[in-house]
């Protein structure tokens, strides 16, 4: 791939914790390791919550797609919901331990349904390129990992911003390529976004990848790209 440089090698260390967190890993008091138990329970019992009314609306949508007198374009909204509920939902099953399977995944089709629900969200200019490719792996956390970077993307390049996703084989592996029109990354970055590109540099790793941030040379700002291992089970065939 051309067209983005790298400012940051394969051993690029995750964002340093703040004051407050590195007193709160220091401080060995009771109270310190509670305060993590406590959020945990309380993200476990949220997303257990969350599966009925998730599974509330999936079932409408699904009522509502048998409808003859629906529309094709209102068909394909209605399955844009279906996709982001199901999104959310293995994404609650996953927190909760319930959907740790892992097998061959197309990370072309997965990253096209993450550009397709962020299409919906985004003010500025969202464009794909990819290949067919199969990793292997848990689907919903490499969703997750590709989530974030698209949305950190999204909010450095801005209303007006330009954003690329690009999926592409590079030998033994998979590259998932993203990149934007902001003002690169680290200049103007958020807590979320720091916690978004950690918590894909985790699943990249706990896959065998890894999450290289650069600067793109054709869009000027930040450049980010997901490696994994490329699988050969469950391989699209190659083009003839």
């Amino acid at each position: 791939m051309t067209g983005w440089a790298s400012t940051s090698g394969p051993g690029l260390s995750a964002p340093q914790p703040t004051a407050a967190r590195r007193l709160r890993i220091v401080d060995g008091s009771p109270g310190a390791g509670h305060d993590g138990a406590r959020q945990d329970g309380a993200v476990h019992e949220l997303c257990h919550d969350l599966r009925q009314p998730v599974a509330a609306i999936a079932a409408v949508v699904a009522a509502t797609q048998m409808d003859a007198e629906v529309s094709p374009a209102l068909r394909a909204r209605l399955e844009q919901i279906a996709a982001e509920t199901r999104a959310i939902s293995e994404l609650c099953r996953q927190v909760l331990g319930e959907n740790r399977r892992s097998g061959p995944v197309r990370i072309d089709t997965l990253v096209a349904e993450v550009v397709q629900g962020a299409q919906l969200t985004c003010e500025g200019t969202i464009t794909m390129h990819a290949e067919p490719s199969v990793v292997g792996g848990t689907r919903a956390a490499l969703r997750r990992a590709v989530w974030n970077i698209v949305d950190n993307a999204i909010g450095a390049a801005g209303a007006a911003g330009r954003v690329s996703v690009e999926v592409y084989n590079d030998a033994g592996h998979v590259v998932v390529a993203v990149a934007d029109s902001g003002p690169g990354f680290g200049r103007t970055q958020t807590g979320s976004d720091g916690l978004g590109l950690a918590i894909a540099r985790r699943i990249a790793a706990e896959h065998g990848g890894r999450v290289v941030v650069g600067r793109s040379d054709v869009l000027r700002g930040a450049a980010v790209s997901i490696t994994l291992p490329r699988s050969t089970a469950g391989r699209p065939p190659d083009p003839t």
